[in-house]
């Protein structure tokens, strides 16, 4: 396999992932851009490969095993990575990445997901995931966000082909659904809140409402 600049996809995602977890300034976004190429060169030189900035089999090779000898890998899942977790609008994130210590939040944020795309039969978009402490407080996050820690996504549905409350109708409708989640946030047109937070009670999870108080108001907005 040879990777280089101009190519997408899930390969240049691992291959992101990968130079991420070795330390070096990266975002996963899937696209193998000017930033990409040049960071793939600083590793092939440091590693007294041919600095040309083309991913093949030698430098996949090389950079896989040292991201595998230190251990944990970042998060990703079949339709879920890194990259969709992180704002554009969060320098802070996108420039440091997400703590490692958050990483088996993510993991797990991804993997329920995963069972809701399923069941909603439609993409789902993350509109807000992992936030860091400084961007949490520009957009008037809670001070003890979810977000913070990576274990809340706020979701919907690819271009609305389902509305917000009828996901939520999906989630809070199936108990298997409605199981996965500590925190569940209704009443916003442009997105559904789930989380993961302990439960504080062990049969249901934490819920609130935002601009439209019931299922009714919010149905029909």
């Amino acid at each position: 396999m040879v990777i280089k600049l101009g190519n997408t996809g899930d390969a240049v995602l691992r291959l992101q992932h990968e130079l991420a977890r070795l330390g070096y300034d990266i975002k996963a976004d899937g696209i193998f851009g000017s930033k990409t190429l040049r960071t793939v060169k600083n590793f092939q030189q440091t590693a007294g490969l041919t600095a040309d900035g083309i991913a093949d089999s030698e430098t996949l090779a090389l950079l896989h095993q040292r991201a595998e000898a230190l251990g944990i890998q970042p998060p990703q899942s079949k339709h879920f990575n890194m990259g969709l977790f992180i704002s554009p609008a969060d320098m802070t994130a996108v420039k440091f990445g997400v703590p490692e210590k958050y990483w088996a939040n993510i993991q797990t944020v991804m993997e329920r997901l995963e069972r809701v795309q399923k069941m909603a039969g439609y993409p789902l978009v993350i509109r807000s995931g992992y936030r860091s402490p400084t961007y949490n407080k520009r957009v008037g996050g809670a001070a003890n966000s979810q977000h913070l820690f990576g274990r809340a996504a706020d979701i919907y549905v690819k271009d609305y082909a389902i509305s917000c409350s009828t996901l939520a109708r999906m989630i809070d409708e199936d108990p298997a659904l409605k199981g996965l989640f500590g925190g569940i946030g209704l009443g916003s047109k442009v997105n559904v809140h789930v989380d993961i937070r302990p439960r504080k009670n062990p049969a249901t999870p934490t819920v609130w409402w935002y601009a439209h108080q019931t299922w009714k108001a919010w149905e029909r907005a």
